[in-house]
């Protein structure tokens, strides 16, 4: 009997998850589209079809935003319209306990963060990749040349022998995977000067830099030209070009990864572990957005005011948002710490939802 009941909740929740989840993105789509078509006009290359495919791959930016409230407009809709025909009621008359009813739409939830975190993280990744990588071509016109800022590229590496290596790049090319502009800082472990290494290119090939036409200067201040100069090192091209690169564009697997090798290199990737517990809390947090929606629809339908609780679940839902967007701030400045951050939004949910469905349940 609860199989049943639980499958025929549960029917009705996917279904309502469908149909927001695609007229919400379709929607952020349109405007992506039109804002696309604006900025294609003032490049000739960027046809039509370019402009659709980019907003395509754009819009899993949006989709991953707007889950939460796809989830709870969806909760809310499911148990209005068991509400609507009495159905409801006739659970709660039968014996069964808000906890009991409410349950299918939470592990339901629960299974669509999951789905989200393990396939369409990575595949809306690859898609915001090559967005970003098109973008770049096509409206910024930067022929894959990354500039991270005014100042380059700095990283930190060990160079053996109680020494340690600051690299700076001025810039670097995906195409020939090489930094250009390379200045090699080595330091001992009491940060004095050992020698600096200059040259206009230098590219990684089996765990060593490869530096040609290098011009060294020595503690003493002494330079000397080299024809080739190979220093030894753990990182890869790629493994650098994820560690400067947005969280969006790298999927859940390959965090961590990354996060590990910035954290050798001296990177900061604090936005990364952000994003990493974000995803991996974001199962619960769906589960606790369901009971979200519940609760404020569970009045009487036929009530003048019952329409508008879902409009106050929704601007609940705004409310964490922007919250959880402040306390994320916080944290990449190191105000508070990361984890935290990453847990706000979940608990203020269920913080809500439990003290509704008790006030519910009990009142």
């Amino acid at each position: 009997m609860n199989f049943i009941i639980h499958h025929y909740i549960a029917t009705h929740f996917i279904g309502y998850t469908i149909t927001v989840f695609f007229a919400i993105s379709g929607i952020v789509m349109f405007f992506d589209t039109l804002e696309l078509i604006r900025l294609s006009l003032k490049v000739a290359e960027l046809n039509f079809q370019k402009v659709i495919l980019m907003a395509i791959m754009k819009n899993y930016y949006h989709a991953n935003k707007i889950w939460p409230f796809v989830i709870v407009l969806a909760g809310a809709f499911t148990h209005k319209k068991l509400s609507e025909n009495f159905e409801l009621y006739i659970l709660r008359s039968a014996g069964f306990s808000t906890f009991q009813i409410i349950f299918p739409i939470t592990l339901l939830s629960f299974g669509i963060g999951i789905i989200h975190i393990t396939l369409l993280n990575p595949i809306g990744s690859y898609g915001i990749e090559k967005y970003q990588h098109m973008e770049a071509i096509n409206l910024q016109g930067r022929k894959s040349l990354i500039g991270f800022s005014e100042s380059g590229l700095w990283l930190k590496q060990n160079g053996g022998n109680g020494k340690e290596i600051i690299f700076h790049a001025l810039r670097l090319s995906q195409q020939e995977q090489a930094f250009y502009d390379v200045t090699f800082f080595y330091y001992d472990y009491n940060n004095t000067f050992v020698k600096r290494i200059d040259a206009k290119k230098a590219t990684i090939i089996n765990n060593y830099w490869h530096i040609s036409q290098a011009k060294t200067i020595n503690s003493k201040y002494v330079a000397h030209q080299e024809k080739e100069v190979r220093i030894k090192t753990d990182l890869t091209f790629d493994s650098i070009i994820e560690s400067v690169v947005s969280p969006e564009v790298l999927s859940f697997w390959q965090l961590y990864n990354f996060i590990r090798i910035s954290k050798n290199t001296g990177l900061p990737a604090v936005k990364h572990q952000l994003y990493f517990w974000q995803l991996l809390f974001m199962p619960l947090f769906f589960s606790a957005v369901a009971a979200v929606g519940y609760v404020f629809c569970t009045k009487n339908p036929r009530a003048p005011k019952s329409n508008n609780m879902t409009i106050i679940a929704v601007l609940i839902q705004f409310f964490i948002y922007f919250a959880s967007d402040f306390v994320s701030a916080l944290a990449i400045v190191g105000t508070i710490p990361v984890i935290i951050a990453a847990l706000f939004p979940f608990v203020v949910t269920t913080i809500i939802g439990l003290y509704s469905i008790l006030h519910f349940e009990f009142s």
